[in-house]
């Protein structure tokens, strides 16, 4: 059976598995046991050579000892060896780098695996496609290229997760133009599933005659992904190219302060594809000197790439078109790569290039640590193939396109690549602000279809705007009238704040604006009475969970008059428990998270970034401190993470229990009869966070209990919370889809169009 059509069953299966969930989870738990099976493979080679050889792992959990048999643990036995033996035994690995690097490894990558799955028949099922694949010998080994791409092509499909993919044409043409040697240590600082790594492995291939020069290979060659995917597809690559300790960490390298690096921190080269387009976690900008302090993500690792560098050293890398201009910090970021390095080369990409995650334009940047600086910039446009309007998921770049630029290279200035390349000075770039956003002179004049094409394509997005702003309009009907965005509702473009817009929205919503109020609708005020009683039954018998009387609001207190039927309220009153979490004692291994700040963002609710309680200090939690689904989770200390929310979601947390620590306060509402997606909509709005009453010092803010308790809130009937909800769900999609729709107009507007102004500028025609 092909490789891939392995693969395919294997997908197949999984599909039929309640608790595997989406592309990404399959994905995560198809490599997971993959990699047992590859580093099994790996181990019968090496008892193989060596009789002496001892495996880091119990004989139990050994691949072949659980999973080789078809006819072996099956149903719920081999469920419950999977998740009651096999990962807490990998998860708590006694191990250390220095002491078992292969241990080391596997328990660095078993970190954040799960067993997603819940049917032990099918998990058999699938451990018997997996064992159709032969991993015992070399040969076999560097077929899994074809598994490697096969789920790489899945990743695409997998939303956010195919930003760990660059395709391998673009890292083979980056790696085999910094043309490392062997011994330099090549660092891919953002490493993903690990192309650059095998990029560097394929070019570097010719040069390895002897052990001695595999080992030093495998002491040179480094990675660092914080992802726990992309890492464990990386480490399962990198060992079937016969890299048997591959030295990818699970870290982000952002982390680090800037100023900790020491020379022997410093690599010969850099190859790398860094996120963009995003920001990093708060405090990591703190890292980094005052002058550079940025959030977004590209900026920081072209910092951190220019401090490791040797003297001398070579960095290919990929950036988006986008970061090209700009002022302040991006000015001072330039500035200082063209003061201390050889910024020598730009290779500029056509749109495509990274379909399906992003049509952005690309561009390869090399540079060498140069205390001379950069005289000159070479840009070279890569050329689209005969026939290509752009590059897609049915047109990828190909290898054999990048023959040009290599033929190119050493011979910059033959006529033949004339049309194609184009040299600026330094003072020329100095002139435009260090905007390296620089089109090819040399140009022919846009053919007459694209510009068509151009037109047809603004045609359909004016379009498509025109009918968003109409969605939006129609939703609010009379509401915009007599407010201040009405008159700039018609005028949005990509200058204006949908913030603004998004805002707005909120406070009509929490001001009981956005719909028809039904007198027939219980009143809030019977629904505090429910919850009256409610608190009565919890309280029943136990004069210890007596609770304070809420105290009654005052005239000074209400910000505005409520619609007929809502009431204003304390959060206290409408809440079953509100109390800040504890400080647990933590430890690596253990399937009880703790959520911290980290784990609460505007965007929602992550469990990722969860550290772990002891069992001893879990079972001194009273039951109540456990986390339900649906509870508020509210930050309640530090600098620039006080007052952020999110609602907890219990689907999202794989080990189904959690506890908060100490600077998280837990609001646990009645869910029966108040809506949480409501309070999340009061809570988060511009009215609180902006009013939020903290004390403590500039660095240590923090949000009192008290103040959460007392906090006044506007109830609406059940009913008119739900409608609220799903109306501002309506809008704000409306408003997500005209802005992308608006960026997309002015990205298209200033594309061909902008250059057949500057090429009519330039050759004297306006």
């Amino acid at each position: 059976m092909a490789l891939s059509n392995t693969i395919k069953s294997v997908r197949d299966i999984m599909r039929k598995d309640a608790g595997v969930d989406g592309d990404a989870q399959r994905i995560s738990q198809m490599v997971w046991m993959i990699f047992l099976k590859v580093f099994d493979a790996m181990e019968e080679e090496r008892e193989a050579e060596d009789e002496s050889y001892k495996s880091p792992l119990p004989e139990k959990i050994r691949w072949r000892n659980w999973a080789v048999n078809p006819e072996g643990m099956t149903g719920e036995e081999l469920l419950d060896f999977v998740n009651n033996n096999l990962f807490k035994t990998l998860k708590s690995l006694k191990l250390d780098e220095k002491s078992d690097q292969r241990g080391y490894i596997i328990k660095q990558v078993f970190e954040d695996a799960y067993n997603y799955m819940k049917n032990g028949i099918l998990v058999r099922q699938v451990v018997n496609k997996i064992n159709e694949l032969d991993f015992t010998t070399a040969e076999d080994r560097h077929q899994f290229n074809d598994i490697y791409e096969t789920i790489l092509k899945e990743l695409q499909n997998a939303g956010s997760a195919g930003e760990f993919y660059t395709p391998r044409p673009v890292t083979q043409f980056i790696v085999d133009m910094v043309n490392p040697k062997l011994g330099d240590i090549v660092l891919d600082p953002a490493c993903g599933t690990g192309g650059f790594l095998i990029s560097t492995l394929n070019h570097l291939k010719k040069n390895i005659k002897t052990t001695e020069d595999q080992k030093l290979l495998e002491k040179t060659l480094r990675g660092i992904e914080k992802k726990p995917l992309p890492h464990l597809l990386c480490m399962t690559n990198l060992i079937l190219h016969d890299i048997e300790v591959p030295s990818v960490k699970r870290d982000n390298s952002l982390s680090r302060p800037l100023i900790d690096y020491t020379d022997k921190d410093k690599v010969n080269i850099v190859v790398t594809n860094p996120p963009f387009g995003g920001a990093e976690e708060d405090g990591i900008e703190n890292n980094f000197p005052a002058e550079f302090r940025t959030r977004e993500t590209a900026d920081l690792f072209l910092l951190l790439i220019m401090k490791i560098l040797r003297d001398g050293g070579k960095c290919g890398i990929v950036l988006p078109e986008v970061l090209f201009s700009g002022e302040g910090i991006k000015f001072r970021i330039k500035e200082k790569l063209f003061d201390e390095f050889n910024l020598h080369t730009i290779i500029r990409l056509p749109s495509g290039v990274f379909s399906p995650y992003t049509d952005l334009k690309t561009n390869l940047l090399f540079f060498e640590k140069n205390s001379k600086g950069t005289k000159e910039v070479w840009y070279f446009e890569h050329p689209l193939p005969s026939g290509y309007k752009t590059y897609g998921k049915t047109k990828p770049i190909r290898h054999e396109e990048f023959n040009l630029e290599k033929e190119w290279w050493n011979n910059r200035s033959d006529e033949k690549y004339k049309q194609y390349c184009w040299k600026v000075s330094k003072e020329d770039i100095i002139k435009r602000k260090y905007n390296l956003d620089i089109n090819n002179p040399h140009k022919s004049s846009i053919k007459e279809e694209d510009m068509a094409s151009l037109l047809e394509i603004k045609k359909t997005l004016q379009d498509k705007i025109l009918k968003a702003k109409l969605n939006l309009k129609k939703e609010l009907g009379e509401i915009l009238k007599g407010t201040p965005l009405t008159e700039n509702f018609d005028l949005f473009d990509s200058a204006y704040s949908f913030e603004k817009l998004k805002s707005f929205i909120l406070q009509i919503a929490i001001n009981g604006k956005l719909f028809s109020q039904n007198s027939k609708n219980e009143s809030a005020k019977e629904l505090l009475n429910k919850i009256e009683k409610e608190k009565e039954k919890l309280n029943s018998g136990d004069k210890s969970k007596k609770e304070k009387a809420i105290a009654p609001i005052s005239i000074e207190e209400v910000p505005y008059n409520l619609p007929n039927g809502w009431e204003w309220c304390r959060l206290g009153g409408i809440s079953k428990y509100i109390q800040r979490g504890k400080s647990p004692e933590y430890t690596e291994h253990s399937e009880i998270p703790v959520i911290s700040q980290k784990c609460i963002q505007w965007s929602g609710f992550d469990i990722k970034k969860a550290r772990f309680i002891t069992k001893n200090s879990f079972e001194k939690y009273e039951k109540n401190r456990f986390l339900e689904n649906r509870d508020l989770l509210w930050n309640s200390t530090g600098l620039g993470t006080v007052g952020r929310l999110c609602i907890y979601e219990e689907s999202l947390n794989p080990f189904k229990i959690a506890v908060a620590d100490s600077h998280v306060t837990i609001v646990r509402l009645f869910k029966e009869l108040v809506v949480p997606e409501f309070a999340l909509l009061w809570l988060s709005s511009k009215f609180i966070q902006e009013n939020l009453k903290v004390s403590g010092s500039t660095k240590q803010k923090e949000l009192a209990l008290t103040t959460i308790k007392d906090q006044i809130f506007p109830l609406p009937p059940l009913v008119e919370q739900k409608e609220v909800v799903k109306k501002v769900g309506i809008l704000m999609g409306y408003c997500n889809e005209l802005e992308k729709l608006i960026r997309e107009n002015q990205e298209n507007s200033e594309g061909l169009m902008g250059a057949v102004l500057k090429e009519s500028f330039e050759n004297g025609k306006l």
